[in-house]
Parts: C-alpha cells; sequence; structure tokens
C-alpha cells in the first residue's frame, strides 16, 4: 500500500473539475494568479491562448510558452507537458503526471520544468515537439500545465485516516493534427431513455472510431406521446470524443419535465460540428450527415402505483380478515338439521337461514360441484339449534389460501384426449349452420381437444360436409 505521503502527491497533481483550461491569458490567470499561454512572435502570432499544429509524420517543432506569475510575492512553478483526457462527463481535462503519458505527452521536450517567478512577472519557456515517423494520421491532444508546487494544498480532505491535499493546475491546450486521410466516423448505441424525480434523462455511449475529435450536437429532438408532439429542443450539446475514444454520456432534457405514465418516443437528429481550430489550416477534413436515432420508453409514476397497491392490498386483506372473522363467529354458532329436498340447492338453503354457503359446505364437508343429490340432512347456523364443534381455517392459512389457489391453477398440466388411448369414438359431419360453439355444445368437449385428436390446426376453418371424430360416446338426442 502506498503512503499517505505519496497519497497527497499524487493527489496534488488531480485536476479534476478545478484545473481550468481557457483560451485566453486573462482567464489563465484567474487561477490563483499564474497562468501560461503561448507566446505570441512575429513568427506564430496569436493563436487565442491555445497551441495549434499542423505537421506531418517525422517534423521537429520549436516553440515557446509564457509563464505568468501575477501573486505578490516569489512562486516556484512546475510547468509539465501532458496528454488530454475526457471528464466522465465529457469535460476536456488532463492526466495526472508526465509518467502517464502515452501520446503527444512524450513528443514534447522541455529543458527546465521548475521556475521560481519574482512576483508580476513573465518568463519564456522554449519547448520542443518531436513528431514520430509512425505518428498516426489525425488529432493528438494535450496541453502544458503549470502549477505551484511548493504551495501548501488549497482544499485538505480526509480519506481513510490519511489527509490528502487538492492542488489547482492551470493550463494550454494543444491541438495537433498529423497530416493524411481524416476520418470521421462515430457512433452512437446503449441508448437510454428514462425519467429520474421530474426530469426526463438520456444516458448513451459513445464510440469516435475516426482519427479527429467529435464535437456532437443535438441539432434537433423531439419528443412524442400517443397525442403527438410533446416538446421539441434545438441546438442541445451533448459531447465531445476524442479520436479512438469511447464516453458515455448522461444529460438531462432541457425542455418540459418528466410525464406521469404512457409510451414515449425521443428522435434525435445529432450532428458533428467539428470546427478546426487552426484558422490557418491546409488540412482537408471529409463532411459527414446528421444521423438520426430513435428511443422508446414507457412511463410509469412507480410512487404513486406503490400508494395505490398499497391501499389495494389494505383493502383486500382487511376484506378477506372481516371474512375470516364472520365465519369464526358463524361457526360458533349453534347449528339445526336441515333435511333436504328435491330440488334444493346449497345456495337457496343458506339464504333461507341467512347464512354463508361456503360456511354450510364447509360445516357439512362438501366438496365441488356440492351437489346435494346424494345428500339427505344438512347441519345449518341457527339460534335454535345445538352446538356443535365446527373446524375453520387459520387467519394466515386463509389468507393465503387464494394465492395458493391461483399458483396451483397456473401450475396444473392440462388434460389432453390422446388418440391412441381412446376405445370408443364417433363422427360427426360438419353442417352449413355449425359454428365451433355448436360443437363444444354437443360433444362436451373443447375445440382445441377436437382439432389436436383429428390432427387439425386450432386455426382451422370448418367447412360443409367435413367429417370430424369425436373421442367417447355419441351423446343421446334429448
Amino acid at each position: 500500500m502506498g503512503t499517505p505521503n505519496k497519497l497527497v502527491r499524487s493527489l496534488i497533481f488531480l485536476q479534476g473539475l478545478l484545473f481550468l483550461f481557457v483560451p485566453t491569458a486573462t482567464l489563465a490567470l484567474a487561477a490563483g494568479g499564474i497562468g501560461v499561454v503561448p507566446h505570441v512572435t512575429e513568427e506564430r502570432p496569436d493563436r487565442g491562448g491555445w497551441f495549434l499544429y499542423e505537421v506531418d509524420p517525422g517534423e521537429v517543432i520549436q516553440d515557446e510558452a509564457l509563464l505568468i506569475n501575477n501573486n505578490d510575492q516569489t512562486t516556484h512553478l512546475t510547468l509539465d507537458p501532458l496528454d488530454a483526457a475526457l471528464t466522465a462527463d465529457g469535460a476536456f481535462s488532463l492526466i495526472r503526471g508526465p509518467e502517464d503519458n502515452k501520446d503527444i505527452g512524450t513528443w514534447i521536450k522541455i529543458e527546465q520544468t521548475e521556475f521560481d517567478l519574482e512576483p508580476h512577472t513573465q518568463l519564456t519557456v522554449p519547448f520542443t515537439i518531436e513528431v514520430p515517423q509512425t505518428a498516426e494520421v489525425g488529432d493528438h491532444i494535450g496541453g502544458l500545465a503549470v502549477y505551484e508546487s511548493e504551495k501548501e494544498p488549497e482544499t485538505v480532505l480526509k480519506s481513510g485516516g490519511a489527509k490528502v491535499g487538492i492542488s489547482t493546475r492551470v493550463g494550454a491546450r494543444i491541438y495537433l493534427t498529423v497530416a493524411g486521410d481524416i476520418v470521421r466516423d462515430w457512433s452512437i448505441y446503449h441508448k437510454l431513455f428514462y425519467g429520474q424525480a421530474d426530469k426526463i434523462k438520456f444516458r448513451f455511449t459513445i464510440a469516435n472510431r475516426g482519427n479527429i475529435r467529435a464535437n456532437l450536437f443535438i441539432k434537433e429532438g423531439r419528443i412524442y406521446n400517443i397525442f403527438g408532439l410533446f416538446d421539441k429542443q434545438e441546438d442541445i450539446s451533448l459531447a465531445q470524443v476524442f479520436p479512438r475514444e469511447t464516453v458515455s454520456k448522461t444529460f438531462t432534457w432541457p425542455g418540459k419535465g418528466r410525464p406521469l405514465f404512457g409510451p414515449y418516443l425521443a428522435i434525435f437528429t445529432i450532428e458533428d460540428k467539428y470546427v478546426q481550430v487552426n484558422p490557418n489550416s491546409h488540412v482537408i477534413v471529409p463532411e459527414v450527415e446528421p444521423k438520426t436515432i430513435w428511443m422508446i420508453t414507457f412511463f410509469i409514476p412507480f410512487t404513486q402505483t406503490a400508494v395505490l397497491l398499497g391501499l389495494l392490498f389494505i383493502a383486500w386483506f382487511l376484506y378477506r380478515f372481516i371474512t375470516w372473522k364472520r365465519l369464526s363467529n358463524l361457526a360458533r354458532r349453534p347449528v339445526k338439521k336441515y333435511s333436504v329436498k328435491a330440488g334444493d340447492t346449497l345456495v337457496d338453503i343458506a339464504e333461507d337461514f341467512g347464512v354463508s354457503w361456503k360456511l354450510v359446505a364447509h360445516l357439512n364437508e362438501l366438496k365441488p360441484p356440492y351437489s346435494l343429490r346424494q345428500v339427505k340432512v344438512l347441519y345449518v347456523p341457527d339460534a335454535s339449534g345445538e352446538r356443535r364443534s365446527i373446524p375453520i381455517t387459520g387467519f394466515w392459512t386463509f389468507i393465503t389460501k387464494p394465492v395458493a389457489k391461483m399458483f396451483r391453477k397456473r401450475t396444473q398440466p392440462k388434460l389432453q384426449v390422446a388418440s391412441d388411448a381412446v376405445t370408443e369414438e364417433y363422427i360427426i359431419v360438419i353442417d352449413k349452420s355449425d359454428k365451433r360453439n355448436d360443437i363444444e355444445t354437443f360433444t362436451g368437449l373443447k375445440w382445441q381437444t377436437i382439432a389436436k385428436y383429428n390432427h387439425l390446426k386450432s386455426t382451422f376453418k370448418l367447412r360443409v360436409g367435413t367429417e370430424l371424430k369425436i373421442p367417447g360416446k355419441k351423446p343421446k338426442k334429448k
């Protein structure tokens, strides 16, 4: 494990969002009174605060940087050449230190990198860029970063018992383009369209397979619902993506907030607004057409839905509890013998006594279909009768019984008629007015069963004169 001191030293180099890479010397001075800008000469006039180059492989560039100390005291400065990087949200940044350089940062040679600058003075620092013969065509992006190396950290944080310091660096960007066949090729995938709190959010993964940076904007964004156009926005900055890099970008829709419910379609027209930063550029950059992407989502008010489901569950729970309590109370009541007569039904008898037919069925251990043909005597709760012990299901079993019953119905295998297992069958002939419902009523079988028995599809169209084999005995005419 590294020591706390090493951690402190490494985080001093951390730039994060505090590092300001600005195109003018005036703004560069705003970060602690120090800055670095290109040295303006007749040979190299003002470049807007950035170092801009167009070169051939193997070319060597001689240039100068201007260090600035606008503090009221002598300042010890360190100047580092660094590769550029993008932060998680796509902002321009530089890597932590020279030891991490892999591209243009390794091409820049500075003889002296440590300086003591008097108050309110400037210093010209020469440097050389040696472009390799094998340098890839396209953009190579980096910067010169300056910071006060002997200054106490501006911010001290505690991390795992160790104190870490964060200092600010400022810098000037370097855009170097190696001449050759320029390729512009970017794509967007892993598209997400969703809601967060009261906002509409989008998340993309953007891959730049070209050899120059892509500066992507949403030229036009439209969001539709089932009634038509919901919202429209134009010219939304999306992301800058370096060559041969892939980044993830999340952004909040600047227009209307998150809808409450329903399906929504987003259609974006995205264009690459790449502009050559060198006004004297001779590199030919091909044009690319805008691309259109589609995203679909379904917004659900999760909070409101959860509350509604919770209320429905409470209502159902209370209903089941009241039903169980009522059955329990009825089970303790005295019972009376009732002699079953021809034509009696369980429901009719229960209504006559003012009790639940389910209680009467449970009391007399009747099972579906609750036929009374073989029943001669029923015990029915009645105040004038005698008490009889009636077992009642426990509350939690009573509560979970409907769910278990539903699950059993879903998992219970369907009974099918196998033609080779049937010993009797008869044939019917389709008449002009026959329909599937008529056949099901006559045979007592589902059409799917009849179709399978005759090796037909369930979508088979009935035709007059068609003969169908029916398993079982032919029903008698009524």
